[in-house]
């Protein structure tokens, strides 16, 4: 029994599979400790930032607690061998968190602290310290001061390799420094004096979320968002506010039956420091910049995407998603930006799914389509801080000669991610052959 890559690891612990996990080895992407970070002394604040740091420099990961390891005999790497659950309290899930912000420069992106309840060991559970990729013009991820082998106010660059922690020499620190630094006068990347750094668009996506659920007032309830990002970010839509153009589109947006969960709202787009924002009060937020930059936010209760979910539910279980809703939204999605946008932009599109403050608003989710009685079987969502950029897959498509992705094949992608909160497959997603979605308003109304 092993797991074989991070969302594999996620999707055991959130279906509760922890046995599947011993003599899964320490390697590149994963590090088991037996008991939490301690967090009491610079020490062990250190470690932390450490750990973290090595796979942000590397290829991200994950941090498991819980486990003990023993050294194979053959390989000799450190692998899972036995579980030592421990309390959510001693895993100190914001003090870690307050940690990495302040310990590691710059920000890791999308870091969370994860809890996963052991229904056989009194409310003891595993954690698990998620570090997802990060973006190379972010590295590399330096120690704000070093507390073994060096004085405070040093600093210090850790890289996971293979299943250890390697330091940058001063070799190398000073070759990345030399390499990173623009020379005098030179002109910017491409010429392109007005283009929008990652780093910017990253904040504006960031911004698109806050300024939507501020709308609605959603800062504490659970939201799921779908945000899309063209591939050239300073040019400019044509005819962005005209109603015969994009204004128009986004007024009446394409949808797959008159009813239902798409993109139609109840008022007409109104402009927001340039942006154009439509909305449905109480369940969802569109906002689409001149740019491109679009994003989708609705409301994960029973007024939107849990809607019909919650008769004949017991107090305590988990309020599930309703499947149609979420399979329509999210399809409804992609056919707005691939008939809408994309025509007026060429290139590679990338996507990001935010689904925010599910697992402490009890939101669970099932396989397969909604029924008219209530699901008992329905998996409580693992985070409250889900998010996943897509699609990372586009370039092995493009190498086996299979074409441009579809709507079909991205609101696939963005749902086997969704679902991936929840630890389920890709299997168990409703209106798909293979892997795509295949909806249409007969296929909605015949369920």
């Amino acid at each position: 029994m092993a797991v074989e890559s991070l969302l594999a690891l996620i999707t055991t612990l959130a279906r509760g599979d922890f046995g599947e996990i011993l003599g899964t080895p320490e390697s590149s992407w994963i590090d088991f400790k037996s008991a939490p970070y301690g967090l009491d002394t610079d020490r062990s604040r250190w470690e932390l930032a450490k750990d973290v740091s090595a796979f942000a420099n590397a290829v991200g990961g994950g941090i498991v607690i819980g486990w003990e390891t023993d050294v194979n005999e053959a390989s000799r790497i450190e692998t899972a061998s036995v579980r030592r659950p421990t309390s959510l309290a001693a895993l100190k899930v914001q003090a870690s968190k307050d940690i990495v912000r302040s310990w590691i420069y710059p920000l890791v992106r999308e870091f969370d602290v994860q809890w996963f309840l052991d229904p056989d060991e009194n409310d003891l559970g595993y954690g698990l310290l998620h570090i997802p990729a990060q973006r190379e013009d972010d590295k590399p991820f330096v120690i704000r001061r070093m507390s073994e082998g060096g004085e405070k106010g040093a600093v210090g660059i850790a890289e996971r390799d293979g299943s250890d922690t390697a330091w940058w020499g001063a070799e190398r620190f000073h070759h990345r420094l030399q390499s990173q630094a623009p020379s005098v006068g030179t002109e910017r990347a491409g010429g392109r004096e007005d283009a929008v750094s990652d780093e910017s668009v990253q904040d504006r996506l960031d911004e698109h979320l806050r300024r939507n659920e501020d709308i609605e007032q959603w800062s504490e309830s659970p939201v799921v968002h779908l945000q899309a990002i063209p591939p050239h970010t300073a040019e400019r839509l044509p005819n962005f506010y005209n109603r015969n153009g994009i204004w128009g589109a986004l007024n009446e947006p394409p949808r797959l039956r008159p009813g239902g969960w798409n993109l139609s709202t109840a008022f007409e787009p109104e402009v927001d420091e340039g942006a154009l924002v439509a909305r449905s009060p109480s369940t969802d937020v569109l906002r689409l910049e001149p740019n491109g930059l679009f994003t989708i936010s609705g409301i994960a209760d029973a007024s939107f995407l849990c809607w019909a979910m919650d008769q004949g539910r017991r107090p305590t279980d988990p309020l599930p998603l309703n499947p149609i809703a979420v399979s329509e939204w999210v399809y409804s999605f992609f056919m707005f930006v691939n008939e809408e946008l994309k025509p007026y932009m060429s290139g590679r599109w990338t996507y990001r799914l935010a689904a925010l403050r599910l697992q402490s608003s009890n939101i669970g989710m099932f396989g397969g389509h909604w029924r008219r009685t209530f699901p008992q079987s329905a998996t409580l969502a693992s985070s409250d801080n889900w998010i996943q950029t897509f699609p990372e897959d586009a370039q092995a498509r493009e190498t086996l000669g299979l074409g441009e992705l579809t709507t079909g094949d991205e609101a696939f992608i963005a749902l086997d991610r969704l679902y991936g909160l929840f630890g389920l497959g890709n299997d168990v997603i409703p209106f798909t052959e293979g892997e795509k979605v295949v909806i249409s308003a007969e296929a909605i109304n015949a369920t």
